[in-house]
């Protein structure tokens, strides 16, 4: 941050997900899909995502949200557009927007990031495609709405949004996986 590479991450925990009821999970490894799905699935958390999102970025400035599955992710997407925020959706092998799949092809999710970036689409949700080798240095707002429990895919994750751009003085980390507390801040 001193050199000016880094912008400075705010840090909100509204939720942390009860892991004594997934099974053994050994420390500094990433959860399965299933027990992740387990953690964050729970009944409302799409109300407190939002309400959250809305809370902390009024202005719905850039956002990427990371799920704890595909499916998960695809289901955030579907649900912030039922909120009238357009959002968007990427794996490895498909894209949705605006209730539609297409194939996840480099100009493709080259389209999404222009849309991201202008504002068209205000959410990118992805299970961890989006985590590393992505330059997006104009995302303001990142939503964690997964438990991390490795150290590496959690700085990779947050690591999206620490980057300098001119448009940030600071970037908000939202997390509902207790990833805050686990890891320390970004």
């Amino acid at each position: 941050r001193k050199c000016g590479a880094l912008v400075l991450a705010e840090t909100y925990g509204p939720d942390e997900p009860d892991l004594k009821d997934i099974g053994p999970v050994k420390v500094g490894e990433d959860l399965t899909e299933g027990q992740n799905r387990k953690a964050i699935m729970r009944l409302g958390i799409f109300g407190r995502v939002y309400d959250w999102w809305k809370r902390l970025n009024p202005e719905a400035r850039p956002t990427i949200l990371f799920a704890p599955g595909v499916q998960e992710s695809i289901w955030f997407a579907e649900q912030f557009q039922k909120h009238g925020v357009r959002a968007a959706h990427i794996d490895g092998d498909d894209i949705w927007l605006d209730g539609e799949f297409y194939n996840s092809t480099p100009k493709m999710r080259d389209d999404i990031k222009e849309l991201a970036e202008n504002g068209d689409v205000k959410v990118v949700c992805n299970r961890f495609v989006l985590r590393e080798g992505v330059d997006w240095p104009f995302l303001y707002h990142g939503i964690l709405a997964t438990v991390f429990g490795s150290l590496t895919s959690f700085l990779q994750s947050v690591g999206r949004l620490l980057r300098a751009h001119p448009s940030l003085a600071r970037v908000l980390v939202q997390d509902h996986g207790g990833n805050w507390w686990r890891h320390g801040s970004p």
